[in-house]
């Protein structure tokens, strides 16, 4: 049961929701109990990303059913991980979401320093992206 929805067993759920990888392992141990099959596979990508079908999927739970649902994450993702466990998926995207986020504050820091050495943006731009 899930809220009042009946769940047959057999039946995959697959959770591309950011949440709380203990909470996610919980859920899929306990769908498991009843038969549900479960994984947690979080996305990273834009909306536009996802329509081009170059997102990124990282999922958790059995890895028979990771293979089973292959397919279905091809249809919007390039790159698909399996992770481990229930919750793994989960626990890379919170690693992933951190690593974007410390890119982003070092690429705003390295701009405003570039401004303060009187370095153009375009001037930096062009060396950051081909020196990386």
């Amino acid at each position: 049961m899930l809220g009042g929805l009946k769940l047959a067993r057999g039946a995959t759920i697959i959770d591309a929701t950011t949440g709380e990888p203990d909470a996610m392992a919980a859920f899929g141990a306990k769908l498991a109990a009843g038969g549900v099959d479960y994984l947690d596979a979080t996305v990273l990508g834009s909306s536009r990303v996802v329509r081009e079908g170059r997102a990124t999927v990282m999922a958790g739970g059995r890895r028979p059913v990771f293979d089973a649902a292959a397919p279905v994450f091809h249809t919007f993702a390039g790159p698909i991980f399996y992770m481990g466990g229930y919750g793994a998926g989960a626990r890379m995207k919170l690693v992933a979401n951190l690593a974007l986020g410390l890119h982003r504050a070092e690429s705003r820091l390295a701009v405003r320093v570039s401004a303060q050495r009187r370095i153009s943006l375009a001037r930096f731009s062009c060396s950051e992206r081909t020196s990386s």
